[in-house]
């Protein structure tokens, strides 16, 4: 359903992406590194190209750019990135931000026996060539098991502070007014992993908030409608065979309101709201279930089913609340 009360017609699509990366090694401890991706210049987000539609509308052209080239210097305890990577944030899903989104700053791991420390400054992306807005981070993490590996326990606590920069034609470009708008975000995670007859088990959880305080009346339409909704969750489990990976079973069950993440960095695989280089990733509950099955050693089948009901009317003018149903069959080949 979307939000004009019209039912979303299905959509059957083939669809490929490519990642090519190389890294230089210049001595033990410096790294030169850079990936193209395929995809849209224009989306931080996707690097997917349709290839066929079966309901007769378009298809992508091919086209290929830099997401990462960064310079890393790492040591027994600490690494340090400059240029453009992934965020050093950990995470279990990609509800509070997309894998796929590369950062453009500095940013540094500091790691002991059972903790590790990451920070950051960035500029975020606008599609693959501009930027608008500025992402300071920092997180704790903790990690303890068993001495054979076999229990594990990892939790951790971050806050990432996105200051916008409104009025930039760039910042223009976010739906939603995403890129004139702050964020305090604080998330909280814990996961258990565990042996149990030879299958290995995977508990966790996820909590988001935004501290962010948008005052009694925020001067754009959306930040009015939604000012309080910035709280969010997400409890998953999963199931699979440790030692040969052979496959791997998923549950997570979601509920994100609308500025409990920036929905303009956050994952675009649940829903299909939002444009074709952007995706609008919060103001939704939902559930979804990924069932992996490794054909090859450096090959994989991955099915994904996804299906989700929006929270709130997405403005006063909406006739309807957003709902969407997804089903995704990933081939991934690795080299």
């Amino acid at each position: 359903m979307a939000e004009s009360g019209i039912e979303r017609s299905d959509r059957k699509r083939l669809r490929t992406r490519l990642r090519v990366g190389s890294t230089l090694r210049v001595s033990e401890n410096a790294v030169f590194g850079a990936r193209i991706r395929s995809g849209s210049n224009r989306s931080h987000q996707s690097p997917h190209v349709t290839v066929a539609d079966f309901d007769g509308n378009g298809t992508d052209s091919f086209a290929f750019g830099f997401d990462k080239w960064f310079f890393s210097w790492s040591g027994d305890r600490f690494e340090v990135s400059l240029g453009r990577n992934s965020l050093p944030l950990w995470k279990q899903s990609e509800l509070i931000w997309d894998d796929d989104v590369t950062v453009l700053g500095i940013g540094s791991s500091l790691s002991t026996e059972k903790f590790e420390i990451n920070l950051g400054i960035f500029k975020l992306p606008v599609g693959l060539q501009s930027y608008s807005g500025t992402l300071r981070l920092g997180q704790l993490v903790h990690r303890s098991g068993s001495e054979d590996g076999r229990e594990q326990l990892v939790w951790g606590v971050g806050l990432l502070q996105i200051r916008a920069e409104p009025g930039e034609a760039d910042a223009l470009r976010l739906l939603d007014g995403n890129g004139s708008r702050d964020y305090t975000l604080i998330t909280a995670g814990a996961q258990y992993s565990f042996e149990l007859t030879g299958f290995g088990l995977r508990l966790g959880t996820e909590l988001y908030r935004n501290l962010k305080d948008y005052g009694p009346m925020p001067i754009d339409e959306f930040t009015r409608n939604h000012a309080d909704e910035k709280s969010g969750f997400a409890i998953y489990a999963g199931i699979g065979r440790p030692e040969s990976n052979s496959w791997d079973i998923s549950l997570t069950y979601a509920s994100v309101d609308a500025f409990a993440v920036n929905s303009s960095y956050a994952q675009d695989d649940w829903l299909r709201w939002g444009t074709a280089t952007e995706s609008r990733g919060s103001n939704f509950a939902g559930y979804e279930v990924r069932v992996r099955y490794s054909i090859l050693q450096n090959a994989n089948l991955q099915l994904r089913y996804d299906e989700v009901d929006a929270l709130e009317l997405r403005s006063p003018s909406s006739i309807a609340k957003e709902d969407g149903q997804r089903f995704r069959l990933d081939l991934n080949f690795s080299f």
